[in-house]
This record gives structure tokens, C-alpha cells and sequence, in this order.
């Protein structure tokens, strides 16, 4: 009896310690919950390609709705060769809104077939995720330097005997601007 009396005491304690809040972080009163949803204030393309030696692939932008591209209006994304799936992110400047992509897959002459899995481009709390079966709907390639497979989803570089390398290139066809002006509007 005396066991049950003192079971009991203890148990009101505990039940009238315990107070009806939440857990995890507490907040304060009239303090607005953070937002579910983190965005980035700038302009991202993440490029979900295999591509099995170590290269380094590049992005241009132009922002003034011409195509004349330029290396002062580019990002490098070097990264190691594999037989996976791998994602390389290209960020623009902050404030920076592309009115035109344009993409260089790799300056390896031993590079081979570059499969494009996927093409994401995003902005604040918008993307657009483009299939690589939907690729050359957005892109052409620069038949200078590029060869292609649709059916495969494959970019390689032209080697043609006697010319200088150049690594293979695609530019924007009239689907992608329109694209790019959604996601910055």
C-alpha cells in the first residue's frame, strides 16, 4: 500500500511538470514559422549527364537576349569521370538572369560519348527539369565540332582528321529562352 501511494505521487508530479508545448524548437510569440521552402536569389543549372574521364564542362550565358557569348559570361565545373550518373551545378552571378544558355561538354579528347540524363535549370522557388530524351528540343548541336545521337541522349566531339580539337557544344534553339524568361519573371 505504502508502494502504491508513493507510485501514484510520483506520477502527479510528473504529469503536472509536463506542460502542453511542442517539441523541438521553441518560438516566441508573434514570430512567423520558417518558410518551408529555401530558394536561391540566383540563376542554377544543374547538368545530371555520365561522363566516364575526368573533364571539365562550361556554361554560358548571355543576359541581353543576343547569342554572342563570351568568357566573361561562363562558369567551369571540373570534375572526375564515371560510370555513374553524376550532377555538376553551374551558378550564375547573383542578379543574373540568362536570356540564352549555351553548353561545352568538356575540353578531353578522350572523353568519348557524354550521355545527358538531364538538363535542370532553376531559379528562386521555380525549375524546369528538361528530360534528356527532351534535350535537342531546347539545344542544337554545333555540327563544327559535335556529334549526336537523340535516340541515345549522347553528345562526342567531331575528330575530324587534319582539323584542330574542339570539345562538342550545343546552343539554344527557340525553346529555351522562353523557358528561361518564365522561370526569372
Amino acid at each position: 500500500m505504502k508502494y502504491k501511494i508513493l507510485g501514484l505521487a510520483l506520477l502527479a508530479v510528473v504529469f503536472t511538470s509536463c506542460k502542453n508545448e511542442p517539441r523541438g524548437n521553441k518560438q516566441d510569440a508573434g514570430q512567423e514559422p520558417a518558410a518551408a521552402v529555401v530558394s536561391n536569389d540566383f540563376f542554377r543549372v544543374t547538368l545530371d549527364v555520365v561522363a566516364k574521364k575526368d573533364d571539365s564542362f562550361h556554361v554560358f550565358y548571355t543576359d541581353d537576349g543576343t547569342m554572342n557569348f563570351s568568357e566573361d559570361r561562363s562558369i567551369w565545373n571540373e570534375f572526375k569521370g564515371s560510370e555513374e550518373s553524376q550532377k555538376l551545378v553551374f551558378d550564375l552571378p547573383k542578379g543574373k538572369k540568362p536570356t540564352h544558355l549555351r553548353i561545352d561538354y568538356g575540353l578531353n579528347k578522350d572523353q568519348g560519348e557524354v550521355k545527358i540524363n538531364s538538363l535542370e535549370i532553376s531559379y528562386k522557388e521555380k525549375s524546369k527539369v528538361i528530360p534528356g530524351s527532351d534535350y535537342f528540343k531546347y539545344f542544337r548541336p554545333n555540327l563544327d565540332n559535335t556529334v549526336v545521337n537523340v535516340g541515345e541522349q549522347t553528345v562526342k566531339a567531331l575528330n575530324a582528321p587534319g582539323k584542330e580539337f574542339a570539345g562538342p557544344s550545343t546552343y539554344p534553339l527557340e525553346n529555351l529562352p522562353a523557358e528561361l524568361k518564365k522561370l526569372t519573371e
